[in-house]
């Protein structure tokens, strides 16, 4: 029968039992650091979902009042255009 080393046996017991004790401490780490980041996700969608309508509103508002501004000056540009040529000539002349 072959001798067992026990004192070989008993140091490895203890390698694996220290392996086990820092793979669970670095697990408990993992655990806290994602409870931590899908706290943070939750705030912040929450936050999200709370400015989203306000943000969609101002934003829409402030399209529609740019769209306004430029259909204005180009009415202008087009009523100013319109007056210079029937200053210079009296007519209007279509070149296409």
């Amino acid at each position: 029968m072959p001798k067992i080393n026990i004192d070989a046996v008993l140091g490895l017991n203890r390698k694996l039992s220290f392996a086990s004790i820092e793979y669970m401490s670095v697990l408990q780490g993992f655990e806290r650091a994602m409870q931590t980041a899908r706290q943070d996700y939750e705030a912040l969608n929450a936050q999200l979902l709370d400015e989203l309508p306000t943000m969609f509103r101002l934003a829409t508002s402030l399209f529609r009042d740019c769209v306004g501004s430029f259909v204005h000056a180009q009415k202008q540009f087009t009523d100013n255009i319109v007056q210079e040529m029937f200053a210079a000539g009296g007519q209007l002349v279509c070149l296409f």
